[in-house]
């Protein structure tokens, strides 16, 4: 009886208010928790419906499918499924990583072609940024 008063008590002081900051506002609360997961959820969905609009030319419909893969990606290192091993965390973390594997702490590390392609599609995310309109 408790437990569900606690859950009646949480959404009606966190997650209703919340609901209708993100109508007013576009964004609330629960959203900045995590803000890098967010935008790169809304950033998925908007370019997926840019790359189907009718005005998009194809050189920029193949840079939208690499910005997409970009921020995929960030999704799946927040679920830890994923992890992109960078210089400073091999220093830090080197007993951690199994090797033969190519895990960290159980996680699949990027390998060196998706990590150049992860940094590509966020360059060229900053590079077209302007022309992502139709």
């Amino acid at each position: 009886m408790n437990i569900i008063f606690n859950e009646i008590i949480f959404f009606f002081k966190w997650r209703l208010p919340d609901f209708f900051r993100r109508g007013f506002y576009g964004v609330g609360k629960h959203d900045v928790w995590s803000f890098d997961v967010y935008l790169s959820k809304v950033i998925v969905r908007g370019l997926k419906e840019l790359r189907e609009g009718k005005y998009i030319d194809t050189s920029l419909k193949h840079n939208i499918d690499e910005m997409i893969y970009s921020f995929d990606m960030i999704s799946k290192m927040n679920n830890d499924k994923v992890f992109l091993l960078d210089e400073k965390t091999k220093l830090l973390y080197n007993t951690s990583i199994d090797k033969n594997k190519n895990t960290f702490c159980g996680i699949k590390i990027m390998t060196d072609s998706e990590t150049i392609q992860y940094k590509k599609g966020l360059q060229l995310f900053i590079d077209r940024f302007r022309e992502l309109w139709t």
